[in-house]
């Protein structure tokens, strides 16, 4: 009697096991414990992961900044930078040869990360910087407390700007960016009509673009020059430029990516 009730409890147990009882799953892309968009694409996107990346400059990663333009040593908090290595497969290193000119690195500045400082007196010199003619993307995360040059690009005159949107085609095109603040920047110069976006919303669409081919001198923080012109006041998270018009998937992607890691609430 015993051993037929212990069957009968083996058998039920096995049933329970073997329903198939409803699990809950777990989106595309989403590791367990991260919710949403946002969440998904800080844990399964890289800027790497798509194609015509011409250069990545990444202030959360202290690995990839040095006191020498070639060699030396990872730069320690408050430390001036004069090499800043590009993340992509280009080497397009940003370079500073002056200690007194260079960025600072600074450490857990936002969203506990750190971030690269330019006092309006700072540069670096992207090395090599060029593409042929076409179209191009940009991503850049930084607080800006005084407007000048992102990135300033002498062949094509193609300038990424806080001032008054983009330079290109021997005028400033789009309005003033929002300051003061953390804030995402995304410019897309496709000659189909070039878009420019803040914090993931569109704020100046369909705008003329003539494809160009782009290269020479070019510097972040400044004119590409030895001007002072366009000398930036900011703290710069992170900045990421391809050679083609990303579409709309893809933006969408990097700029979760972008807002999760860096704590951008997006519009």
């Amino acid at each position: 009697m015993k051993g037929m009730k212990r069957f009968a409890q083996l058998s039920f147990l096995v049933c329970l096991l073997a329903w198939p009882w409803p699990v809950a799953s777990t989106p595309p892309g989403t590791q367990a414990g991260m919710m949403g968009p946002q969440a998904a694409a800080e844990a399964t996107v890289a800027p790497t992961d798509y194609s015509n990346l011409l250069a990545w400059w990444d202030g959360a990663d202290a690995a990839t900044m040095y006191d020498a333009t070639s060699g030396g040593s990872l730069v320690a908090a408050d430390g001036a930078i004069l090499r800043w290595e590009d993340k992509g497969s280009g080497g397009i290193d940003a370079t500073q040869a002056s200690s007194g000119s260079a960025p600072i690195r600074k450490a857990a500045l936002q969203n506990g990360l750190d971030a690269v400082r330019f006092d309006g007196s700072t540069w670096v010199h992207p090395q090599s910087l060029s593409a042929s003619t076409g179209n191009f993307t940009m991503f850049v995360v930084a607080n800006v407390s005084a407007k000048g040059y992102f990135l300033d690009i002498q062949t094509g005159r193609l300038i990424f700007s806080a001032v008054t949107g983009v330079y290109y085609d021997g005028a400033f095109r789009g309005s003033e960016p929002g300051t003061g603040s953390w804030k995402l920047y995304t410019w897309v110069l496709d000659s189909g009509g070039a878009t420019f976006r803040e914090d993931g919303a569109d704020t100046q669409t369909s705008l003329t673009y003539s494809q160009k081919a782009i290269g020479g001198s070019a510097a972040i923080g400044r004119h590409n020059s030895g001007t002072t012109l366009g000398m930036m006041t900011m703290d710069l998270g992170e900045m990421f430029v391809y050679s083609r018009a990303l579409n709309s998937t893809e933006i969408g992607e990097l700029e979760g990516y972008l807002a999760t890691k860096w704590g951008i609430s997006l519009d």
